[in-house]
């Protein structure tokens, strides 16, 4: 008896489909850190920065949700295939914790400005 393909099977295309969906979410995090950045740099006016603020939350609770997921996901294929995805794994995590992080920062900073 053979084994079916890995790509047909349904654990493998959710696979695919959340690592993409964290790829985007962790894009559009780094993307709002770096306009945040650069909002401080350029002197953006303030309500654009409570807004990138706002938009780096959201992206950062989707990031880290996203993965969270991806790493579960993960996981369970690398158990039932028996083959470790190491780089894989450990970028999730990294990823993950980066999207938490932002989160968090972006939190303090809303906390800070007075308007959380």
């Amino acid at each position: 008896m053979t084994r079916p393909h890995p790509a047909t099977s349904v654990l493998y295309r959710t696979l695919r489909i959340v690592e993409s969906a964290h790829l985007f979410f962790t894009l559009a995090t780094l993307l709002t850190a770096g306009l945040f950045v650069m909002g401080n740099y350029q002197e953006f006016l303030d309500s654009s920065q409570l807004l990138l603020l706002q938009l780096l939350s959201i992206a950062g609770v989707l990031c880290a949700a996203s993965g969270a997921w991806y790493i579960a996901s993960l996981a369970v294929w690398m158990i039932r295939r028996r083959r470790l995805m190491l780089l894989r794994f450990v970028a999730a995590l990294v990823t993950s914790t980066g999207g938490a992080l932002g989160l968090v920062v972006a939190g303090a900073l809303q906390a800070l400005s007075g308007l959380a």
